[in-house]
């Protein structure tokens, strides 16, 4: 379903492949992957994007995960004239590729970024051992070893020796798995205004027929049998079936808070963070530039400033030469536009940062890279430009409805923070319409739009802005902080005087129309208004409402996919949100209930153990060495010292009952006396049926 009036469509090409237990087309398929579309540089992506046929990329790439792999590409934001020259591009590109060779650059770096990939197994937050088991499970499901796919060494080396050896290794797999390859479907979505009221009519149709054929003791049955339903709904479970689920208790928990160790030290005028940590060989380093050498007016120029740093070329390579010596020489380059509350201060932190990755041999390298991209960055390519602004629009667009709660949860915390502010213009709804302007700028006033970009170069760009922190061993961080010497050099020294930016938003209640029958719900309040002085067991307290109230009230009775709720003890900030909800005014009944149920006398003492366990938990929450640094940096920055911490965690241990209802009854007072404010993402008419109860100030149509 969609609004008429925007008639773009999604097209995708999708081949079935061989089953995913051979491991050398399997490995050699995800590099072919990598080379088809995992690059700016990237055949297929470039040819596509270049084309002006669509706005974005489509399609999920190569899936490996089940026992038949498969390839799926496109294009989104199609206009329904272009779809057939969609479709012809993609074979005709990919008959090219087979036919005429593809470039050796760019199939090494290919081969380079995915054996790095591989080498790191940097899973992120996610355990490496649950990786591992998941993709043994990919064989091992359907009968086959679950070893194969565990070791790539070898099959990469084979692979790297078949092109040594003159083969057209990835030619050849164009040309059998996909150009002669019968098993192909093209999946065609297009919009259709009248979708939603046709299912409505077909489902209340089907429901009239079925409620004819019963007789009034059916009825009464159905009713009597939904009450029941709705009464064992609210029932609590079993406490001697709960207590047959093994557990930890507070006994089992570290007391001592994780530290990291750091080193901090100034190189002509520049802040350097050393993390000496076990990389496995790899060098880790992040560049952090002020943003509040920016006037606020530039903030959501961020996003897109960092990616053509990185994706629009220099003055001596252009940006597919670029792109494809990062993926030769480092893990890849990725820019991270950041902000975060300070403790005890009113202004954010708030940074660009350009995260970069490599071997230890490779590090000169990569430092020349990033005097490069900063020093020499060629930014009036006003067509690479365009096509950047169109990938974000189409991302964030794409993103509404499997992310509409953070949508939500971003727009309710800018109104308390400058951080969430800052943030939200540079990924939230304010960004998104900032972005669709951008796009008429660039083609009616393109000089006044590289003239801001101009700027921010100048602005962003010198020795006081920078804060360097590198995650390594020991012999590693040596030498990168010899590089880093030679790079600063290049920096330029002058320094613009910081801005401190006077943010605001809109207040009041807001409603944001999208073509959805599902509803994200949002409501923040200040618990200043409460009286409320941060505890660290409030942090448990508003886990136990996650798990408890909130999954039984929207979850389970009412029906949405999920319900959350984050206290802010920067700001002092108390926020709800719901996800994919089928309802609006009994949501926010249940989140005014949350004081009230925490500050209930009936609370049970093993729940509130259950929850500090929990809150413990996301304290000790998984993380592999760059993420250690990363987080040590952010503490840096937000002045959260390992003494902070460790109250902090020394208060969630301590955690009682009285606690949790001292903090409900701050909550409980809050919400009645300053009622906070609403944000609600969903469908048009499924809201102005609430318009009144609401209390909107503020409503428009995002798509």
């Amino acid at each position: 379903a969609s609004d008429e009036r925007d008639p773009r469509c999604y097209l995708t090409i999708n081949w079935l492949l061989p089953e995913t237990s051979y491991p050398q087309l399997n490995l050699a398929l995800r590099i072919l992957d990598f080379i088809l579309t995992g690059m700016p540089a990237s055949p297929l992506r470039q040819r596509l994007i270049e084309s002006g046929l669509g706005e974005d990329l489509a399609g999920v790439g190569l899936e490996t995960d089940i026992l038949q792999m498969y390839y799926s590409t496109g294009m989104k934001g199609v206009p329904p004239e272009n779809l057939e020259q969609v479709e012809s591009l993609i074979q005709e590109t990919l008959q090219d590729l087979a036919i005429n060779g593809i470039d050796p650059e760019i199939v090494q770096a290919a081969m380079s970024s995915v054996e790095f990939a591989l080498r790191e197994n940097n899973t992120g937050s996610f355990p490496r051992g649950l990786a591992v088991m998941f993709r043994a499970l990919s064989t091992w499901l359907y009968d086959e070893s679950p070893f194969p796919l565990l070791e790539f060494s070898d099959v990469l080396e084979q692979i790297k020796l078949r092109l040594e050896q003159g083969e057209r290794v990835f030619e050849n797999l164009l040309q059998e798995h996909f150009l002669d390859n019968p098993h192909r479907t093209v999946v065609l979505l297009k919009p259709d205004s009248e979708m939603e009221r046709r299912i409505l009519e077909t489902e209340n149709q089907r429901l009239e027929e079925a409620r004819k054929k019963l007789d009034q003791k059916q009825v009464q049955e159905l009713v009597e049998s939904t009450l029941r339903f709705m009464r064992w709904q609210e029932e609590p479970d079993d406490p001697e079936e709960l207590a047959r689920i093994p557990r930890l208790t507070r006994a089992d928990m570290e007391p001592k808070v994780r530290t990291v160790p750091r080193r901090e030290q100034k190189m002509q005028g520049a802040t350097l963070l050393l993390h000496p940590q076990p990389t496995s060989g790899i060098f880790y380093l992040d560049l952090g530039m002020d943003l509040h050498f920016l006037p606020q007016k530039y903030l959501s120029y961020v996003p897109l400033f960092g990616r053509a740093l990185l994706e629009i070329g220099t003055f001596s390579q252009d940006y597919t030469a670029l792109t494809t010596r990062i993926r030769q020489l480092t893990g890849g380059i990725v820019p991270v536009p950041f902000s975060h509350s300070v403790r005890g201060a009113r202004e954010s932190t708030c940074r660009l940062f350009l995260r970069g990755k490599s071997l230890p041999e490779k590090i000169p390298y990569m430092f020349k890279i990033f005097r490069d991209i900063l020093t020499q960055v060629k930014l009036d390519n006003k067509e690479r430009f365009r096509q950047m602004v169109l990938e974000e629009k189409s991302g964030l667009e794409q993103a509404l409805v499997p992310a509409g709660h953070r949508v939500v949860g971003m727009r309710l915390k800018a109104r308390y923070s400058e951080a969430d502010w800052a943030q939200e213009h540079m990924s939230g709804v304010t960004y998104l319409l900032f972005l669709r302007h951008l796009l008429q700028n660039i083609e009616n006033n393109w000089d006044q739009v590289l003239s801001h970009l101009e700027d921010i170069k100048t602005l962003l760009v010198h020795k006081g802005s920078l804060l360097v922190n590198i995650t390594a061993e020991e012999e590693a961080l040596d030498q990168g902080c010899k590089h880093l010497q030679d790079f600063l050099q290049e920096l330029p020294l002058e320094e613009p005087s910081r801005q401190h930016w006077k943010w605001s938003c809109t207040p009041g209640n807001e409603a944001l129309f999208i073509p959805a029958r599902v509803n994200y719900v949002g409501r923040a309040v200040d618990l200043e208004a409460g009286a409320y002085r941060f505890h660290g067991s409030s942090l448990a307290a508003t886990r136990f409402l996650r798990a408890g109230w909130l999954w039984d009230k929207i979850r389970v009775q009412g029906g949405a996919y999920g319900a959350f709720s984050s206290y802010d003890h920067f700001n002092n900030v108390m926020a709800f949100t719901s996800y994919r909800d089928p309802n609006i005014t009994n949501t926010l009944q249940s989140f005014e209930g949350s004081g009230a149920y925490l500050a209930s006398p009936d609370l049970d003492p093993d729940e509130v153990e259950k929850a500090v366990i929990g809150a413990i938990g996301e304290m000790d929450s998984y993380q592999l060495p760059d993420a250690k640094g990363f987080s040590s940096m952010i503490c840096y920055l937000a002045d959260i010292t390992d003494e902070y911490r460790q109250n902090i965690r020394d208060e969630i241990l301590g955690a009682s009952v009285e606690n949790f209802r001292e903090f409900g009854q701050a909550l409980n007072q809050a919400l009645k006396k300053d009622r906070g404010v609403i944000s609600i993402l969903g469908g048009q008419s499924q809201i102005e049926k609430h318009k009144e109860e609401l209390d909107l100030e503020n409503s428009f149509r995002l798509l």
